[in-house]
C-alpha cells in the first residue's frame, strides 16, 4: 500500500499505518494507474473552510472520506478532524478498529497527562480519549494510569536534574527480533577494552560539564546490547571508573541490564552489588524453551530461574523481567504459562513488549511473522498482572509494532523504574555516553528539547572519541542558553 502525502500527510500516515503496517509513504505526485492499492489526498479551499478529501483503493474496492474543516480552528484541531475521517473510512473498508484510534506517536500517555494536568479527572480523561481520539476503553485506562505515574514522578524531580545512560553495545549473539546497534562479543572482544577506556574518557568529560552547571544526577542506566556480556574484570573497570567520576551517593536508582542469562555469573553479580547497582534486568522474553531456540536465544527457562536465585543471593532486591508478546512460534496458551511462571519468580518489574518488525532485525529479513494472538496476549497480560498486584507505570509505542500495539511496564507498588519514566515522558535531560547514544537535553520550564548524537558502532566510536568529546560541549551551550532548565 502506498500513501501519497499532502497536507497533514504525516498524521494521516500514522493513522493509516495502524491498518497497513507496511505502508509506503511518498511525497511524489499521484500516479493514477487505476489499479494500484493506494491512499491519496486532495485539499480544496472553499473560502472560510477547507475540504480534505482522502481516498483509499484496496483490492479493487474504493472508499473515501471528505472532511470540512473551518480555517479559524487550530492546526491540532484540523489534524484531529481529518484523521478521524480517515480512521472511519479505513475501519469501514477493512472491518477493524485499531484500539489506539487516532492517538498516534510514541508517547500516547503524554496526551493523557495533559488532560490530567488541565484538571480533568481520571474518568473524564478516559472518556475524552475514547470520544475524541477513538481510543478503546482498555487502552485509555492504560494511558491514564501511566500518565498518573509520570505526574507523580515529575513532582519529585528537581530543576537541573538529569539521568545518565551508558551504552555497552555488545551481546553474546543476536536475537532474531533485535535491531539494536550491538556487536557479538566473540567477534568483537578485542574492541571491549579500548571501548571502555574511551567510554570512561567521555564520562569524565561529561562530569566536568555537569559539575560546572551544578546539575544533579538522579538515575543511572547501563544498557546495550547486554552489558554483562563483558568479563567480570571489564565490568568492574567500568563501574569502578564510574563511581570515581561521579558522586553516586545521591543517585536514586542505578540500573544495569543483565538481560541474557548466559552472560550472568555469581562473580558479575558480586561486582554489580559492590559498586552500588540496585536494579537489574533478567529478560526471559518467553518461558517456552522451544520458542527461545526458534528466536535465536540459547538459554532455557531453568537458566532464568537460576539467575533470579543468584541475583537474590547477591542482594539484588529490584529485578525487571522483559517478555515479548507475539514471538514466532509462540501461542496464547504458551504465553499464559510464561506469565504464570514468571510471576512465580516474583520480579519487582515486568515489561511486556509487543513484537516489533524492525527493519534491521533478522526476523524481518527472513520474512518471519508474529504469532496471530499478539493482541490477545497483550490484553491477557494486563488483566493477569493486575490480579497479581502489578500496576502500569510507563508505556510507549514503536513504529512497526504488530497491530499498532504498545509496550507496557508493570511494577509492584512503589517499584517504578524512574529512568524509564524520565526518558519516555521526557521529564528531564538524559545524557547518553557510548556508541549509539542520543543525549536529550530537556528544558524543564519550557519543554524545549535538543539532541546530541554519538557515533553508532563501537569501532567508529573509538576512532572518533575526540569528536564525541567536542559534541558534548553542546550540553554546556544548552544550559548556558537555558539557565532555568
Amino acid at each position: 500500500m502506498r500513501l501519497y502525502r499532502k497536507e497533514f500527510g504525516y498524521e494521516i500516515e500514522n493513522v493509516a499505518r495502524s491498518f497497513f503496517p507496511y505502508l509506503e509513504a511518498t511525497d511524489e505526485d499521484i500516479v493514477e494507474s487505476g489499479t494500484e492499492d493506494c491512499i491519496t489526498q486532495e485539499v480544496r479551499d472553499l473560502g472560510s473552510s477547507l475540504e480534505y478529501y482522502v481516498r483509499c483503493r484496496y483490492k479493487g474496492i474504493e472508499k473515501s472520506s471528505m472532511t470540512l474543516v473551518p480555517k479559524d480552528i487550530s492546526v491540532n484541531e484540523k489534524e484531529l478532524k481529518v484523521c478521524r475521517g480517515v480512521y472511519d473510512m479505513l475501519s469501514d473498508l477493512l472491518g477493524k478498529a485499531p484500539p489506539w484510534g487516532v492517538l498516534t506517536g510514541v508517547r500516547p500517555a503524554k496526551r493523557a497527562a495533559e488532560m490530567l494536568m488541565s484538571g480533568l479527572s481520571e474518568n473524564e480523561s478516559i472518556s475524552k480519549l475514547q470520544r475524541d481520539w477513538y481510543v478503546s476503553r482498555e487502552k485509555a485506562e492504560i494511558a491514564v494510569e501511566s500518565a498518573g505515574a509520570s505526574i507523580r514522578t515529575k513532582k519529585l524531580t528537581h530543576p537541573g536534574s538529569f539521568s545518565l545512560y551508558v551504552s555497552i553495545p555488545f551481546c553474546p549473539s543476536r536475537c532474531k527480533y533485535c535491531s539494536f546497534v550491538s556487536k557479538t562479543i566473540g567477534s568483537s572482544y578485542s574492541l571491549v577494552d579500548p571501548y571502555i577506556d574511551c567510554l570512561l574518557r567521555e564520562l569524565t568529560y561529561v562530569q566536568q560539564i555537569v559539575s560546572c552547571r551544578d546539575l544533579k544526577l538522579e538515575t543511572v542506566y547501563v544498557g546495550g546490547g547486554t552489558p554483562t556480556s563483558v568479563s567480570a574484570e571489564q565490568l568492574e573497570t567500568l563501574l569502578k571508573g564510574m563511581t570515581g567520576i561521579f558522586d553516586l551517593d545521591s543517585v536514586r536508582e542505578f540500573t544495569v541490564e543483565a538481560g541474557r542469562p548466559d552472560t550472568i555469573t555469581e562473580e558479575k553479580l558480586k561486582v554489580l552489588k559492590e559498586y552500588g547497582v540496585d536494579r537489574i534486568s533478567i529478560n526471559p522474553q518467553t518461558g517456552n524453551d522451544r520458542v527461545l531456540r526458534e528466536n535465536g536465544r540459547f538459554h532455557t527457562a531453568k537458566d532464568i530461574e537460576n539467575c533470579f536465585a543468584a541475583a537474590r543471593r547477591a542482594g539484588i532486591e529490584n529485578i525487571n523481567a522483559d517478555l515479548i508478546a507475539g514471538l514466532a512460534g509462540d501461542d496464547l496458551e504458551s504465553f499464559k504459562r510464561t506469565l504464570s511462571w514468571l510471576c512465580s519468580l516474583d520480579p519487582e518489574n515486568i515489561t511486556v513488549h509487543s513484537l516489533t518488525r524492525k527493519r534491521a532485525a533478522t526476523l524481518r529479513e527472513l520474512g518471519e511473522g508474529a504469532c496471530p494472538d499478539v493482541e490477545k496476549m497483550v490484553d491477557y497480560s494486563r488483566c493477569f498482572l493486575r490480579e497479581k498486584g502489578y500496576g502500569v507505570y510507563y508505556m510507549y509505542r514503536q513504529k512497526g509494532t504488530v497491530d499498532g500495539l504498545e509496550n507496557t511496564g508493570y511494577c509492584k507498588e512503589g517499584r517504578e523504574c524512574l529512568y524509564n519514566i524520565f526518558i519516555m515522558d521526557e521529564l528531564h535531560t538524559i545524557v547518553s555516553c557510548g556508541a549509539g547514544g542520543v543525549t536529550k537535553l530537556v528544558d524543564q520550564s519550557s519543554g524545549k528539547i535538543s539532541r546530541v548524537t554519538n557515533y553508532k558502532y563501537p569501532a567508529e566510536y573509538i576512532d572518533g572519541i575526540e569528536s564525541m568529546l567536542e559534541r558534548k560541549d553542546k550540553i554546556d551551550v544548552f544550559y548556558a542558553e537555558h539557565p532555568e532548565a
